[in-house]
């Protein structure tokens, strides 16, 4: 029976809630989110260990951080110690690596690494580790390092490694066109959603206002700069743009903010109260530019998070999210300004009974075919046809 040993910075959630909530994890919490959803839908399935290199803050005061073992849902974690101390503590979290899996999985039989390939410290010691110990490893393909930090000496490294790797978990057929020469065993996943989500659906209730919400990072090619003025101008009755991250937008945003009383700045909050709001929420957003390089190598994690809570998207047509997925979503047509307002207003000016209806249809959607326990049934079959 195949095992599988999951590298990333991925802890339990209970774990990452307090350390979030405390200020020891300054960020990441779309990498946990999507990392822990496959853990747990792995889990379901096979034994799965998660190693953890925690995000923590280089800012904490704290410089040592004892290593931890938890067993949340049948799957042991095992974060490693850390030394947060700057350039030591990637000294650290390498030799942590190191030590914590070649323990956890010597003299093992069957043993497949999955990677998180855009952290260079985890695809380098799952890359080391798979050498030594004749191991096969798999590379979660969610960021190209050739768009985010192109020309850069991490950049060469990462896709170095992302080389090195047998097969790859991917989010778009793109990407694979684009990373896969050698032509290597690859599963094309998007993302997932957690199974349980729809229990939560029926006992929320909605706003009395019509609330567009945005949870997100709050960078400039998101295109939410576009839509606030598009909001601003469509000047709704009762309609209140509500918004939560964190990034290079957000000084623009707390202005924005205080000359109109229809946006909201919430800040920073955890993921489990961003669910909350979702599901309170009239329609959600994901207003992110298509004619962006990148486009069609991305599928935004927030695009099924959101179809899961119940709540209608209004989204741009990005290339790398599948036709089907616009069978459920309302859709803002191109990158230009007329076409964002019209959206806001068609969308908004829809009944209680329509939004609704479209929402439930994008729940039934992601719920019967992108649940984490779906999608880490199909990585497992994959594994053992492709890669094992």
């Amino acid at each position: 029976m195949v095992e599988i040993f999951y590298v990333s910075s991925a802890c339990p959630e209970k774990y990452y809630n307090e350390k979030f909530i405390s200020g020891e994890i300054c960020s990441g919490q779309q990498a946990q989110k999507f990392n822990n959803l496959l853990i747990q839908g792995l889990g379901n399935d096979k034994k799965t260990t998660a190693v953890c290199v925690p995000p923590i803050s280089i800012k904490n005061k704290k410089k040592f951080h004892r290593g931890v073992h938890i067993i949340e849902n049948k799957v042991n974690y095992y974060i490693i110690p850390q030394i947060n101390i700057k350039f030591i503590r990637t000294i650290s979290n390498t030799l942590g690596l190191f030590f914590n899996l070649s323990r956890l999985i010597y003299k093992k039989k069957k043993v497949v690494l999955i990677c998180d390939s855009y952290s260079i410290s985890c695809s380098m010691l799952t890359y080391i580790v798979s050498k030594i110990m004749r191991v096969k490893s798999v590379g979660i393909v969610t960021d190209l390092a050739q768009f985010l930090i192109p020309g850069t000496k991490k950049e060469k490294l990462l896709n170095y490694l992302l080389e090195k790797y047998d097969g790859y978990i991917i989010l778009t057929k793109y990407i694979d066109d684009l990373i896969n020469d050698q032509k290597k065993p690859s599963i094309v996943i998007e993302g997932s959603c957690d199974y349980r989500i729809a229990e939560q659906y029926y006992q929320m209730r909605k706003s009395e206002k019509k609330i567009c919400m945005f949870a997100g990072s709050l960078t400039k090619s998101i295109g939410l700069e576009l839509f606030i003025k598009a909001f601003i101008d469509a000047n709704i009755p009762d309609a209140l743009l509500c918004i939560y991250g964190d990034g290079e937008l957000k000084e623009y945003i707390i202005e924005i903010t205080s000359k109109y009383k229809n946006i909201f700045f919430g800040g920073q909050i955890t993921n489990e109260e961003i669910v909350k709001l979702q599901m309170e929420a009239t329609v959600l957003i994901n207003p992110r530019f298509t004619s962006v390089g990148y486009a069609k190598y991305s599928f935004p994690s927030k695009v099924i998070e959101c179809m899961a809570s119940g709540t209608p998207l209004l989204t741009t047509k990005l290339a790398g999210i599948p036709e089907e997925y616009f069978n459920y979503t309302y859709c803002i047509e191109d990158d230009q300004y007329v076409s964002y307002l019209n959206s806001i207003k068609n969308v908004l000016g829809l009944s209680v009974d329509e939004l609704e209806k479209k929402g439930k249809m994008a729940q039934n959607f992601v719920m019967k075919n992108k649940t984490n326990i779906i999608q880490g049934k199909k990585i497992i079959e994959w594994i053992e046809k492709e890669i094992i």
